[in-house]
């Protein structure tokens, strides 16, 4: 084809793609009149490009076979042929220049479902067989959990080229997100993992240069999978003699409504051109629209495509936002600002304004995710502050808190000197302490919003080197200050600077008021708590019980002063996972709250929230339910919505309806904890970490692998990040994840995954119940190998220790038990007698 009749047939093709059918077939038939040949072509060149569920096909293929009609079908391989060692079942898709074949390795190596790909006899020639074997180089060269991985190669009897590829079971990525109804942070994860995919592809030097929907496919464990390089380009074809000659005009076909605009004008392919491409893919997953193709940047902002202004629009409007589930106006909110920036940098006519590479792209979705400023927005300081408050809502709804309390007793000191001159010293002493407490909160705040990557932690760590050396003079205001802040930082889940803080306060109250005040006693509550956070649960323990002492022995302690302390030590006994030992303490609590405690004081929620809590660890779900509902609505009318303890509140109440076997509840509310703690307290922080880890475990009992394993991953890693490896959370999660190998059929790395671990590390653990939750893993782990003997004393002691911290009745104990006898069925062996031991 002469180039000037290609230019002719991508003009009419284009043309063409923006018509509804029946003006298409109209204007077809128009063309069919003065040149069937074209028409022809152009037939076939629309019906691949519309094929949208076809595996590894794309319209430039069509093109490449020229203008005769295709021939019949009758030479094509048929179903139970064999190409090689594999033989063909039946066949998925049919593109231009290949036919698609579901198939399985049927020699005596061993059984595989694969996909194979093979050139139409038809249009069999050098320039294909030539674009066929840069297309099998290309996948051979691309190494990545997120591209459909190829598995083999070589050519028929009669010579003919195929490739042989790893067997994808998925939906395509828009399709995938809209059944599923996932919110707009689930699709920004979803399309991260497609970013991850492509940046591996780039890196290597390959452009895909067809991203759309039906090329990327998500399987049922949320895995996205990335296809059809078949009109991929070579960065540096100097390194592949085989590339074809990208001069030849049928390589510019492109999707017309993915490609940017110098594709769509034929000028040179770069890794711009995937860029856009997913920035249309972007824009669909999140608005439901397409942007209008070459001129996005004259287009409304995508948050304002999402609202209708008729009756007609409206509907529309709902319907694409009860498919992100949320509302209209929720969704115009998510979109607004960082997305609708990110978007238009992605889609920008300009190639010098969009982003330079992929991983700039994924950096500014991650930033949003996490409450960091974009790239893709103006830097100001209104606007870094913003993402600072959002990032962080608990430090900053604490920050006002307390500059509103301390400014009013600042007034009221000041009020005072002027109407009791007698008292004017204390007066200006109250001021001044007033004063100090301002200046610290502003200097956190202060230096929070300095650096737009700065975190919550850094701006502490730097905020607290100002109280060193200060008010050594004055004990007591010291003492006070260090309390406060030690509060402040054991809230936001600081734990080693609380503990310095509150360790310092407590050693001056001893001083000040004696070893058996109950300022003394509250001190040594809350740093038991803070204790057992870091993994110190013996110390912590220690610390609870000494309180209860004081205040056992004080003649001035009242109910609330007791049940404040035992429900500090139900925490942490079931931080432990002492929960029969945490049975007697949490009941007492409950007894003393509901006398001692008004409906808006948080103390009571606190002592439903723990005894709800060990009725469920111990079995007794319909008697925990109630008490944790009650135990939310007594922390709203303490607090409100947004407060840090209604992530436990919201992660227990989904754990208890999991218990009940209600996993869809279960799985919403632990949603709910996961976004509301990230919103609070940021995304690295310690008090995440339980309800990811989990939600990982709903998730994998959903069948939702992928998703999953990210979830024990994060866990993990912010308790790396927070304490060391060696913490016990450390421990569960890999328990997870080799959960997640079991059932993808790899238990030799679920093995793998817990030995190195209880190598390095096992012998920190001090609990035999949170040993027994990976080693029951690891058992299982052994059956699926067959090694029965090896499996037979873990499972046998994990169950044992499980029962006993958890009862026998509770979902733990019950998974324990059925890999304990999964064993002896495979095994083929008689169960023992466990019921007395």
């Amino acid at each position: 084809m002469s180039s000037e009749r290609w230019e002719s047939a991508e003009h009419l093709f284009l043309e063409l793609e923006e018509l509804a059918v029946d003006e298409r077939s109209r204007r077809l038939q128009e063309i069919g009149r003065g040149d069937p040949a074209m028409a022809a072509a152009l037939t076939r060149l629309l019906a691949a490009a519309g094929r949208s569920q076809g595996f590894l096909e794309s319209p430039v293929e069509l093109m490449a076979a020229g203008e005769a009609p295709p021939g019949d079908d009758e030479s094509e391989p048929a179903p139970d042929d064999r190409l090689g060692p594999y033989r063909l079942l039946h066949e998925v898709g049919r593109g231009g220049m290949s036919v698609v074949y579901a198939a399985h390795r049927a020699d005596a190596s061993y059984e595989q479902q694969v996909a194979v790909k093979v050139i139409r006899r038809e249009i069999a020639s050098p320039a294909i067989e030539q674009r066929f074997r840069a297309e099998r180089q290309i996948l051979a060269r691309l190494e990545h959990p997120g591209i459909a991985r190829i598995i083999d190669g070589g050519s028929s009897e009669d010579g003919r080229l195929y490739v042989v590829l790893e067997w994808v079971e998925g939906t395509a990525l828009d399709l995938y997100c809209h059944q599923r109804r996932l919110s707009v942070e689930q699709r920004l994860r979803l399309f991260r993992r497609v970013l991850d995919a492509v940046g591996h592809a780039h890196r290597n030097l390959v452009v895909h240069r067809d991203l759309k929907p039906s090329n990327i496919l998500v399987t049922a464990e949320g895995e996205p999978k990335l296809l059809d390089f078949g009109i991929a380009k070579l960065l540096d074809p100097a390194q592949w003699p085989l590339a074809p000659d990208e001069t030849e005009a049928w390589v510019r076909l492109m999707t017309p409504r993915y490609a940017n605009p110098e594709q769509r004008r034929g000028e040179a392919v770069t890794t711009g051109s995937d860029l856009y491409s997913l920035g249309v893919l972007l824009h669909e997953l999140l608005t439901g629209h397409s942007p209008d193709p070459g001129v996005a940047a004259s287009t409304p902002a995508p948050s304002s495509l999402v609202i209708g202004r008729d009756g007609a629009g409206a509907e529309e409007a709902r319907r694409v936002a009860e498919e992100r589930d949320t509302s209209p106006e929720g969704l115009r909110r998510s979109l607004r600002g960082d997305l609708d920036a990110i978007l238009g940098t992605a889609l920008a006519v300009d190639p010098e304004q969009r982003y330079r590479s992929v991983e700039l792209l994924d950096e500014d979705l991650r930033r949003h995710l996490e409450g960091f400023p974009v790239r893709a927005r103006p830097d100001r300081w209104t606007y870094r502050t913003g993402r600072f408050l959002s990032r962080h809502r608990l430090a900053a709804g604490l920050v006002a808190l307390l500059m509103t309390v301390v400014s009013a007793l600042g007034v009221t000191s000041w009020r005072q000197s002027l109407l009791l001159a007698s008292e004017r010293d204390e007066a200006r002493l109250a001021q001044r302490r007033a004063e100090r407490l301002v200046g610290f909160v502003q200097e956190v705040f202060q230096v929070a919003v300095e650096g737009e990557a700065l975190t919550l932690r850094q701006a502490v760590e730097r905020s607290a080197r100002s109280l060193e050396g200060k008010l050594v003079d004055q004990p007591g205001d010291r003492a006070e200050l260090l309390e406060i802040t030690g509060n402040i930082y054991r809230d936001l889940g600081i734990y080693d600077l609380a503990e310095v803080q509150l360790e310092e306060a407590l050693q001056i109250r001893r001083g000040l008021d004696g070893g058996d005040s109950l300022a003394v006693a509250s001190l040594l509550g809350t740093l038991g708590t803070v204790a057992g956070w870091q993994n110190r649960l013996d110390a912590g323990e220690t610390r609870i019980r000494e309180g209860l002492s004081i205040v056992a022995a004080s003649p001035r302690a009242e109910d609330r002063d007791v049940a404040v302390l035992l429900t500090d030590l139900v925490s942490l006994l079931c931080l432990k996972g002492d929960f029969q030992r945490a049975d007697e303490p949490s009941e007492e609590a409950l007894e003393l709250a509901r006398a001692a405690f008004e409906d808006g004081e948080s103390d009571k929620a606190r002592a439903f929230a723990g005894r709800a809590r060990v009725l469920t660890s111990t079995g007794r779900n319909s008697a925990a339910i109630p008490l944790y509902r009650e135990a939310v609505r007594l922390h709203r009318l303490a607090y409100g919505p947004d407060h840090p303890e209604r992530v436990a509140l919201l992660n227990n109440l989904g754990l208890a309806y999991r218990q009940e076997g209600q996993i869809r509840d279960a799985l919403e509310l632990l949603g709910q904890a996961v976004v509301l703690q990230r919103r609070l307290r940021g995304a690295d922080n310690p008090g995440l970490a339980a309800p990811l880890k989990n939600l990982g475990d709903l998730q994998l009992a959903a069948g939702e692998l992928a998703a999953a394993e990210e979830s024990y991953r994060a866990s993990s890693a912010i308790m790396e990040q927070a304490f060391s490896p060696a913490h016990f959370a450390v421990w569960v999660n890999r328990a997870g994840i080799a959960s997640v190998r079991l059932r993808q059929g790899r238990a030799e790395a679920g093995e793998a995954l817990l030995r190195d671990w209880l190598e390095q590390w096992g012998s920190r653990l001090e609990s035999p119940y949170l040993r027994g939750l990976g080693e029951s893993v690891l058992g299982e782990c052994l059956t699926a190998q067959g090694r029965y003997a090896e499996a037979e004393p873990l499972l046998t002691r994990s169950y044992r220790a499980i029962r006993d911290h958890q009862g026998p009745d509770s979902a733990k104990t019950a998974l324990a038990r059925d890999r304990w006898k999964a064993l002896y069925r495979a095994w083929g062996r008689p169960q023992p007698d466990l019921t007395d031991s």
